[in-house]
């Protein structure tokens, strides 16, 4: 928590100067460079075409942000439909940051094995507040690693990974450390299947 809290930062958003409103968590991996996921950048693209304007505030010091110049999504990111894909996205922003997690190597990811120990840092639901940024830190155990289909894979193919720690809105994006505190993956959301209800009409 100490070594990597400043490296993660707040998605913001709103008019011109004011970004009041969180969008997503992003951790810092070069000095001008975010990583998160897929789906928050096609969220800014669409409330960019509303007039939004973006701002990635520092965990714990909301007074350093930084603005957003560029977004890339992974090239085999599918944004609609059931399928599971790399849900992955980078951020470049307009002034170096002054720290930067550590990815783990090949070594450290064939490590990790269902039943390992892992962490997740970000801004979940309500909690994230660009005024007041601080993140939250939850642990859990890797529950089990496939292929982005659900079917097992070799080392290299097993890209996915269920893992059993606290997850909810915002929290998109949040490194996912291992008890090295290396990140291990990205936070990508909750999967669960949705159902519709309807209640009777009043009579």
């Amino acid at each position: 928590s100490r070594k990597n809290g400043g490296a993660l930062y707040l998605i913001a958003y709103g008019r011109a100067g004011q970004a009041r409103y969180a969008l997503c968590t992003a951790f810092a991996i070069d000095k001008r460079v975010l990583g998160t996921n897929a789906h928050c950048l096609v969220a800014m693209r669409d409330l960019a075409k509303k007039g939004a304007h973006f701002t990635a505030v520092q965990n714990e010091n909301p007074s350093f942000r930084v603005g957003i110049v560029g977004i890339r999504q992974h090239r085999r990111y599918l944004k609609a439909g059931r399928k599971l894909s790399p849900d992955l996205g980078l951020v470049k922003v307009d002034k170096d940051l002054p720290s930067a997690v550590t990815l783990a190597d090949d070594e450290g990811l064939k490590k990790v094995s269902r039943g390992s120990l892992m962490f997740s840092f970000g801004f979940p639901g309500r909690l994230a507040d660009p005024r007041k940024p601080i993140a939250t830190l939850v642990h859990g155990r890797v529950g089990r690693m496939t292929r982005y289909d659900a079917s097992t894979g070799t080392f290299s193919q097993s890209q996915l990974l269920q893992h059993s720690a606290l997850s909810m809105g915002g929290a998109s994006g949040s490194p996912l450390f291992n008890d090295a505190g290396k990140v291990i993956g990205i936070h990508a959301g909750s999967y669960t299947e949705r159902a519709r209800s309807t209640l009777p009409a009043r009579r």
